[in-house]
């Protein structure tokens, strides 16, 4: 328990830390550079943080871990989840590099951040958590962070800021490339049974793992279509929703090891519903907090109406991250039938929905349920969808 609250406070203070650093990043790209250089830089940004984050999540979905299960079978699994990610990389960098070209301000940088977007996949801590060992995120973020800081301010040029983009990314990535090397010989033979199986399941992976971020930025998709008002305080309940998550990848980690299912025997509770809460509490100490930030920095507080937006999403998301994580990812893993067209019909409901909802009264709280909502019948899809077959606990 001692171990876990000071992994807790170290996870916390470099969290903070990084987050800090993040924002001074993306403030001083835009104070040093030409607006329309910023603007491509901060595209660059999200679309490849998006997708790095969506094959990070497909890697932890894909693996099912369960606390009980025996070191062996967590290993089989993350190896499998390894050889998916590597799966779907052949599939889908391609689109990524595409989204991609647009904004970077050199193409030269592309085949560096295709490699970035693989080897965030593989997801590091996955296997840390299935040996009892502790999480490398924060302390890789933090590196990434200081390095990005420092090669910024010493070149303040457009391709300056795109290594700089690149290098808060980069300690984690050679940490990861490191793992992909030493499990080599394990991992071949876990592609080739991904490549016989044809990649069974894998669709509706990848549409779980990109259906939040779908939904979360839906209303940025729409930004020809949004006034400057409304967009403002969309952006302000966003920029709460996603800090608010700053605890998310530690809750993630303890999904992986034994620390949940410890937590919920205590408790007789499910390691579902444990994570559920966790996710939730720590989400809106999180967002509370930088809401009060957000008054200091600012001069004035978030308007109640975009922290009750900011609320309702953290709900839907905290909804379908739980059952994505203990009941749909195992499901298709499993054999079940294909997910992934209501998913993303779900997922286009949600847009149109979402242009609908930016011209109502009140446009930040609506468009917020708008999104609450999708995730909310995303996760009851996943909770009830038919599969031909349970996933045996320990199976590969």
């Amino acid at each position: 328990m001692r171990a876990t609250v000071l992994e807790t406070a170290v996870f916390i203070g470099l969290r903070l830390f990084t987050g800090l650093v993040s924002f001074a990043l993306f403030a001083l790209i835009a104070r040093w550079l030409l607006p329309a250089d910023a603007k491509g830089l901060y595209y660059f940004l999200f679309v490849a943080g998006f997708l790095m984050s969506a094959w990070r999540l497909l890697c932890s979905q894909a693996a099912a871990l369960h606390g009980p299960e025996r070191r062996a079978d967590k290993l089989r699994r993350a190896l499998r989840a390894y050889a998916l990610v590597l799966c779907s990389a052949m599939l889908g960098l391609p689109v990524a590099v595409a989204l991609l070209a647009g904004p970077s301000p050199a193409l030269w940088g592309l085949p560096l951040v295709a490699l970035v977007i693989v080897l965030w996949g593989l997801d590091l801590d996955l296997l840390r958590a299935a040996v009892g060992r502790r999480s490398l995120v924060a302390p890789a973020a933090a590196v990434g962070a200081v390095c990005a800081i420092a090669c910024l301010a010493a070149f303040r040029t457009p391709e300056g800021a795109l290594v700089a983009l690149l290098l808060q990314w980069l300690p984690l990535a050679l940490m990861q490339a490191r793992l992909a090397w030493r499990l080599r010989r394990r991992l071949w033979p876990a592609l080739g049974s991904v490549w016989r199986s044809r990649g069974q399941g894998l669709p509706s992976l990848m549409a779980m793992a990109l259906f939040d971020g779908l939904v979360i930025n839906a209303p940025f998709f729409l930004d020809a279509r949004t006034p400057a008002d409304v967009g403002i305080s969309i952006g302000v309940v966003t920029r709460i929703f996603v800090s608010s998550l700053m605890l998310m990848p530690l809750v993630m980690f303890w999904s992986n090891g034994r620390v949940l299912s410890a937590a919920g025997r205590r408790l007789g509770l499910s390691p579902a519903w444990v994570f559920w809460g966790l996710a939730l509490a720590s989400g809106i100490v999180a967002g509370l907090g930088l809401a009060a930030c957000f008054t200091w920095l600012a001069g004035q507080p978030p308007q109640r109406v975009e922290l009750l937006a900011a609320l309702a999403l953290l709900v839907g998301y905290c909804s379908f991250a739980t059952v994505s994580r203990y009941r749909g990812a195992a499901g298709v893993a499993g054999g079940g039938r294909p997910a992934w067209p209501l998913l993303l019909l779900l997922a286009l409901g949600n847009l149109l929905a979402v242009s609908w909802a930016v011209s109502l009264p009140q446009p930040a709280l609506a468009t917020a349920l708008v999104q609450a909502a999708s995730l909310l019948l995303g996760a009851g899809l996943l909770a009830v969808w038919p599969r031909r077959q349970e996933l045996p606990r320990g199976a590969s």
